[in-house]
């Protein structure tokens, strides 16, 4: 075949395409305007309320025999969390056979006071630290066999029913907020759950590195297991609204990690990159990335824009 001819089936295959497209039954639909409250978006984590995470501390002198509970157990007033070895429960255990024996009252309950100020089980067979609250032990800070005096941490727990949020707030945004705002957030592990709480408390300083302060949020109940550091993502509403575009979302058309959709008509059409603001139903809220080159009124490809963006190239120099 020589070049003339070439030129020639090229020309046909690409009139033949161009009547293929233009046969399409393509839908066309207008772009409406609705009005989006301006909130300001922010991630943060659930921390605890005051109280809410306790160390259990050695109340005597001694050495872990074995462990009875680790991170991630729950506990409650009363649980032992280790077998040990001390002086004190020898004496307590002595204190107690004597009175028993004698059958002194006064002294049986004098030595079960102690041993609950110790936070201590003893009997015969063994010695044992109890937990002196309740919740998710979240941190283990010794070992079997190791020693441990008064004051020396043992483990942390957790009351996972007392967290609240705290989010990090940027510089900028800091004059558009005050306490007593509504923020709606939810977690990154469950995101079909929203929340409302309201703003309790801004942290009078900012971060050098991050540029930003921390905004806490008033407790409410959640729904979902969650722990402490869980993240979760907010949004702060400020009470100012924007306009923005709204169209079916079946006008997206997505490529090369860029969103379009196809102004026509059909004999102009035009790839016009979007940025979504929001999802809703079968409608998107969207804003052109180059202002005024989408607007209220315009026509754009409701079904087939893959088609039509294909057509104009477009898809072919990112």
């Amino acid at each position: 075949m020589n070049v003339k001819s070439l030129l020639l089936l090229l020309a046909a295959l690409s009139a033949g395409a161009v009547h293929a497209a233009a046969d399409r039954d393509y839908q066309w639909t207008k772009v409406l305007t609705a009005e989006l409250n301006a909130g300001i978006k922010v991630t943060g984590r659930m921390i605890p309320q005051d109280g809410a995470l306790n160390i259990e501390s050695a109340r005597v002198t001694g050495r872990i025999l074995s462990i009875l509970r680790r991170e991630g157990d729950r506990v409650g007033v009363g649980t032992p969390l280790f077998s040990v070895s001390s002086a004190e429960c020898f004496s307590l255990l002595e204190e107690k056979k004597v009175a028993q024996s004698n059958g002194i009252s006064a002294l049986v309950g004098s030595v079960n006071k102690r041993e609950k100020q110790l936070a201590l089980i003893v009997d015969e067979n063994s010695c044992k630290i109890v937990s002196a609250h309740a919740g998710i032990l979240t941190k283990r800070s010794v070992e079997s066999g190791a020693a441990f005096n008064p004051g020396d941490a043992l483990v942390t727990v957790l009351d996972v029913n007392r967290l609240t949020a705290e989010f990090d707030l940027p510089e900028r945004d800091m004059s558009k907020v005050k306490v007593d705002q509504t923020v709606r957030f939810r977690l990154a592990s469950n995101p079909d759950d929203s929340y409302v709480s309201k703003i309790s408390n801004i942290v009078p300083m900012i971060d050098s590195t991050s540029r930003t302060t921390k905004i806490r949020l008033t407790p409410i109940k959640i729904k979902t297991a969650t722990t402490q550091d869980a993240l979760i993502f907010g949004e702060i509403e400020t009470g100012s609204k924007e306009s923005i575009l709204k169209l079916p979302s079946a006008a997206l058309v997505f490529s090369h990690n860029r969103q379009y959709v196809i102004r026509g008509p059909m004999e102009k059409a035009a790839a016009v990159e979007v940025s979504v603001l929001g999802e809703a139903d079968n409608f998107s809220s969207v804003r052109p990335i180059k202002e005024n080159d989408l607007k209220e009124g315009d026509v754009v490809a409701a079904s087939g824009g893959i088609f039509l963006l294909k057509q104009l190239g477009t898809d072919t120099k990112l």
